[in-house]
């Protein structure tokens, strides 16, 4: 599955997939230390070329607490 950048539209509301082909890949979420306020927010998205490395672009493993 590629998640290329693309607009939603108002049928996608419900698990959007994207466009199935584009120039920039989607990325997503937020970070604490992000120079605008809209960048805190885990919806936040922004879209890069998918060749390119960037420091803020990663992923956070996570564990559910014992039961």
């Amino acid at each position: 599955m590629a998640f290329w950048r693309g607009p939603y539209t108002a049928d996608e509301q419900t698990d959007p997939q994207g466009p199935d082909k584009g120039v920039e890949r989607v990325v997503r979420g937020g970070a604490f230390n992000g120079a605008y306020a809209d960048w805190l927010k885990p919806a936040f998205r922004w879209g890069t070329d998918p060749q390119v490395a960037n420091h803020a672009i990663g992923f956070r493993c996570a564990l559910g607490p014992k039961r």
